[in-house]
């Protein structure tokens, strides 16, 4: 189906009919990636957008800012008549997903924003624990408790 939000035709694909849970991927994915997340879960109402310029999208003008993509996503929403939803958003669509919660936080009921596969705070402390770091902050990484000497 194609809607349009802020002058832009968006491609959308629905399906089910429970609760609705909006699906927002990373640059450059488009919505087909969310196949076996549908396929796996059939009852919810899935909502997934290709963003402006990916997908059967069309192409704004100028490229978006992150504000902006947000700006779309709830147009999507408002679009399909949606005046709540779960939303998942996985990789810079989490970014997206935290944005749209922080603008309008009614709309959101749950987020869920995986961590990426690089990055994040497990990542960190494996980098924490490497040799890479202990040559530049010359610290191990591991987890050290002081104790008072015994008198």
């Amino acid at each position: 189906m194609q809607v349009d939000v802020e002058g832009i035709r968006l491609h959308v694909e629905e399906s089910g009919d429970g609760p609705p849970l909006l699906l927002i991927n990373g640059i450059g994915a488009h919505a087909g990636m969310w196949k076996p997340l549908r396929e796996a879960l059939p009852g919810p109402r899935l909502i997934a957008f290709d963003a402006p310029g990916t997908g059967r999208s069309a192409t704004p003008p100028i490229p978006l800012s992150l504000e902006a993509i947000a700006r779309v996503a709830e147009g999507v929403l408002d679009e399909l008549g949606v005046e709540q939803a779960d939303v998942l958003g996985y990789s810079f669509g989490g970014a997206v997903a935290q944005r749209l919660a922080r603008r309008s936080p009614e709309r959101v009921r749950r987020l869920v924003s995986p961590p990426p596969r690089r990055g994040g705070a497990p990542c960190r402390a494996r980098y924490a624990r490497s040799r890479g770091c202990r040559r530049r902050c010359g610290t191990t990484g591991a987890r050290t408790t002081s104790r008072s000497p015994a008198t």
